[in-house]
């Protein structure tokens, strides 16, 4: 988006009297196009998010501005970012009419206000929101009303399942039970929360009634994006679905629904470009692969805190390897510390443990998930400023990144789609600390493409028997239900077993049946433990899973 005030950069270094008249047309523009359009003025509200960030680097010369600013800031329905000290009484006023009930600290923005309304009106809502939209204040707040009782949050990540929890414990107060680790049980009542990736909250059986289901990232349901978890998704929402009183589905970028089929005929779908933050767009094309050019940029204190994308841990290693060796040092007390314990608790051979002496950290799957919790909190704290990521990042954990540099085009071997492109680049700049960020490419961006979500969870199952085994007998068609008897047969698993652990693909525990069949008796005595194994205990089961499973996506070599 080029207009009157991008690139910000330009103008945080212009002259008084130069910013002062730009600054004062990119007001006029705005308020016609405000006049013209309401508040759905994208380029209207990205001119006032470009003008609160001066009127907050330029305090003084921009002083007399700040009314009108305030007031522009209350057209937009930027209501959060009103400053009720400079703003008039009109607008303070208005402020207060989207402060939530349940939390007297938050103020909504006009789009987060009309998704918690639907919410408030008990409509199933499906909400398609930008990255930087803030949609776990929605969550938080739905989660507050007395009449939630037991509710349920369904993420994609464990990074996300700790960062969801912390957050959470936060806001509740003590009488409210979270439920997040499988050795937890749910009491019968009183207000609880569960919170799980799909494949945990599908192993529960303390579960009960639910007032609100909660999915969050729920275009992974959709059997198109060919994510191998889809099929536990959609079998969890197909089971809790039908024990919920309402259910809130949430996304970025999604452009329609397919509802052909749904059980459910009060789904209120909501698609919203609403932007708390504005970005300016670098392209470093030339300088692909270029890491010295990569080192100069991070080194640029106006580029930080700065989130790296990378296709893989592989890629996050050798990246790291090659900042370090490219000079850069930023290193903190704290980082250095941290790589101190590493090195004492891990390895001192771990490339972590020099990029951290430099200031730079990474973050991926195959990472301990407390280490790795420990770092995302470190770099949203500013104890260090540079963080390199894979897709276990980008989906959904909010991060404090002001600029986000794309260095890899592709995620397992597949070029990213501009989806999740979009995605990735939604984490430059945080709603409440940096109003403009920075995407910085090393690669074209994708051509952008429409998308439309299907979720067979909450219709027809489609003709995945891990999902339609969830189903009312009545609901699954015959020739189903003769696939499904057969699926007990040759598992020798109960319909209990099977909806237990269908995310695993059925045709995945015949092969683990057929599997355990041919062991000695002392190999099926090496699989029968309980709490920790033992060495050799360990290494029968991982043979086992070896076998069954294909892990060579997950950077696995054998079973040893």
């Amino acid at each position: 988006m080029t207009h009157y005030l991008s690139p910000l950069d330009e103008w945080l270094g212009a002259p008084a009297a130069h910013l002062r008249e730009k600054a004062f047309e990119a007001s006029q523009f705005a308020a016609a196009e405000i006049a013209d359009q309401g508040i759905k003025a994208d380029t209207a509200r990205d001119i006032v998010i470009r003008l609160l960030a001066l009127a907050e680097q330029r305090t003084d010369d921009l002083a007399d501005f700040r009314p009108m600013i305030e007031a522009l800031t209350r057209e937009v329905g930027l209501f959060p970012y009103v400053d009720a000290s400079v703003a008039s009484l009109s607008d303070q006023i208005a402020r207060e009419a989207f402060r939530s009930e349940s939390d007297p600290d938050l103020v909504f923005h006009v789009e987060q206000q009309r998704i918690f309304k639907s919410l408030l009106l008990g409509n199933n809502v499906v909400a398609s929101a930008p990255t930087s939209f803030g949609k776990s204040l929605i969550i938080d707040s739905m989660i507050g009303q007395l009449h939630i009782e037991r509710s349920a949050i369904i993420v994609p990540t464990l990074a996300l399942l700790d960062e969801t929890r912390r957050r959470i414990l936060q806001k509740i107060d003590v009488t409210t039970t979270i439920i997040f680790h499988r050795s937890q049980i749910a009491p019968p009542s009183g207000k609880v929360v569960f919170i799980g990736t799909q494949e945990r909250l599908l192993d529960r059986t303390d579960i009960g009634r639910l007032d609100l289901l909660i999915v969050d990232e729920f275009y992974k349901a959709d059997p198109s994006r060919s994510d191998g978890r889809f099929v536990a998704l959609n079998a969890v929402i197909s089971r809790l679905s039908r024990i919920t009183r309402q259910f809130f589905l949430i996304g970025p970028f999604i452009d329609g629904i397919d509802a052909r089929g749904w059980r459910y005929a009060d789904v209120d779908f909501i698609k919203t470009n609403y932007r708390t933050v504005s970005f300016d767009s670098i392209d470093v094309q030339a300088s692909q692969d270029n890491i010295a050019s990569l080192a100069t940029y991070l080194a640029d204190g106006q580029n930080r805190p700065a989130l790296v994308f990378v296709k893989s841990p592989q890629s996050a290693t050798e990246l790291a390897e090659g900042l370090v060796e490219a000079g850069i040092d930023l290193s903190t007390d704290w980082s250095r510390q941290l790589a101190d314990w590493i090195s004492e608790n891990y390895t001192s051979n771990w490339s972590l443990v020099q990029s951290l002496r430099r200031g730079i950290g990474y973050h991926h799957g195959r990472m301990p998930r407390a280490l790795a919790s420990a770092i995302v909190r470190g770099f949203n704290r500013g104890h260090f400023n540079i963080l390199l990521c894979t897709s276990t990042l980008i989906e959904g954990v909010n991060t404090a990144a002001k600029s986000v540099f794309i260095w890899d085009k592709k995620i397992d071997g597949t070029d990213v789609d501009f989806f999740t492109f979009s995605n990735i680049r939604g984490r430059a700049g945080r709603m409440g600390r940096h109003y403009v960020g920075k995407v910085f490419y090393f690669h074209p961006a994708p051509q952008e493409e429409q998308h439309e979500v299907q979720v067979p969870g909450l219709g027809s199952g489609g003709d995945v028997d891990e999902i339609l085994v969830h189903y009312d007998s009545a609901e699954i068609p015959h020739a189903a239900q003769q696939r499904i008897t057969n699926w007990q047969t040759s598992t020798g698993l109960t319909i209990e077993e099977l909806k237990r652990f269908g995310g695993l693909h059925f045709s995945r525990l015949e092969r683990l049946k057929e599997l355990i069949g041919e062991l000695s008796s002392d190999e099926v005595r090496r699989l029968s433990w309980r709490q920790f194994p033992k060495y050799n205990e360990l290494k029968a089961t991982a043979a086992l899973v070896w076998k069954a499973f294909n892990l060579t996506r997950s950077g696995a070599r054998s079973g040893t």
